[in-house]
C-alpha cells in the first residue's frame, strides 16, 4: 500500500508544470519583471503588493523551523543539510502552484545555481528553464548600499567574495550569492533547459521587447493589449506613486524600494575607486554583457 502511494505521488508531481526560475543577483531588476508578470496574469484586479503571492520568492517556501544564524553558514554540515532541502522544496512548489500558472511556474531566486556537498540547487526533474536578469554591477552596488544600509566598500567586498552567503531576512534560510560574476555565469550556463539573459538596461530602453522575450521563454501567451496595459501599470513612475500611497511589501524598513531606477546612477557616487574594484574583478563578464 505504501509503495502504491509513493508511486501515485510520483505520478502526480510528474504531471505538474515545472519551475521557470527568475534568477538574479539582488537589486538587478527581478522584482520589476515579477511585477510585470503578476500584473499580466492578474489583469486589472491587481496591486503591486500582490507580487509575492503571484510570483513567489523561493525562500518564502523555505522558512526553517528554527532560526538559521549567520554563523551557521560557516558550518559545512549545516550548509549541506540546508542544501539537501532545495529539491524537495521545489517539488512542494510544483504541487501547490502547478495548476495555477498559464505556462511554466515562475519562481524568484537570488541563489547562484551552485551545488553544496553534492546537493544541486536545480534539477531537470523540477525546473526546465531560467530567466536570468542582470544589471551593471556598479549600479547593483550603488542600489544595494541603500537597500541593505551598508557602505559601498562593504557592498563591494561582498560582491567580490566568491564564498558570499547571506540570510535576506530573519526566519529565512541562507542564499548563496557568491561573487557577481560567478553568480551570472552560473545562470547563463543553466543546463536544465533554455535560458534567456535579459539586462535591466534593456528593460529600461525597450520594455516591450524585453518583456516579450521573457514571455517567449516562459511560454505565456497574451494579446498585445494586455501586455501593453501591464507594461504601463508597472512603469517606474506608477510604482513609485503606488509605494508612496500604499507602501511596498518588499521595501526595507524606513526606506523606499523604488528609489531611482536609473541606468548609470553609480557615476554620481563619490567613491569612484570602489567601482574600479568591480571593473577589475569582473572585466571579462562585464565585457561579455556590454558593461565595459
Amino acid at each position: 500500500m505504501l509503495a502504491r502511494r509513493r508511486d501515485s505521488a510520483a505520478r502526480d508531481i510528474e504531471r505538474q508544470m515545472k519551475i521557470a526560475w527568475i534568477a538574479s543577483y539582488a537589486k538587478s531588476g527581478s522584482t520589476w519583471m515579477r511585477l510585470f508578470l503578476s500584473r499580466l496574469h492578474a489583469g486589472e484586479n491587481w496591486t503591486a503588493n500582490d507580487v509575492a503571492s503571484r510570483i513567489p520568492y523561493f525562500l518564502e517556501f523555505a522558512k526553517p523551523a528554527q532560526p538559521f544564524p549567520l554563523a551557521d553558514t560557516r558550518d559545512p554540515e549545516k550548509m549541506a543539510a540546508m542544501a539537501s532541502t532545495w529539491l524537495p522544496l521545489q517539488a512542494d512548489i510544483r504541487r501547490s502552484l502547478g495548476g495555477d500558472a498559464p505556462g511554466s511556474i515562475p519562481v524568484k531566486t537570488h541563489n547562484a545555481n551552485v551545488e553544496i556537498a553534492g546537493h544541486p540547487f536545480t534539477s531537470p526533474e523540477h525546473c526546465d528553464r531560467a530567466l536570468h536578469i542582470l544589471r551593471d554591477p556598479r549600479d547593483v552596488a550603488a542600489s544595494l548600499c541603500h537597500h541593505i544600509d551598508r557602505s559601498l566598500p562593504e557592498v563591494v567586498r561582498m560582491m567580490t567574495d566568491r564564498s558570499a552567503i547571506v540570510i535576506p531576512e530573519d526566519g529565512m534560510l541562507p542564499e548563496v550569492w557568491s561573487d557577481w560574476a560567478t553568480h551570472s555565469q552560473s545562470w547563463r550556463r543553466f543546463a536544465d533547459g533554455p535560458v534567456e539573459s535579459i539586462r535591466y538596461e534593456d528593460m529600461i530602453a525597450d520594455p516591450s521587447g524585453a518583456f516579450q522575450r521573457a514571455l517567449a521563454l516562459l511560454g505565456w501567451r497574451y494579446d498585445a493589449g494586455a501586455i501593453a496595459a501591464a507594461i504601463d501599470a508597472v512603469s517606474f513612475a506608477q510604482l513609485q506613486a503606488a509605494e508612496a500611497r500604499d507602501g511596498f511589501i518588499e521595501a526595507p524598513p524606513g526606506r523606499a524600494f523604488f528609489r531611482r531606477g536609473v541606468v548609470g546612477g553609480w557615476r554620481d557616487h563619490p567613491e569612484q575607486d570602489q567601482f574600479r574594484r568591480l571593473e577589475d574583478a569582473f572585466a571579462e563578464e562585464m565585457t561579455a554583457f556590454g558593461y565595459r
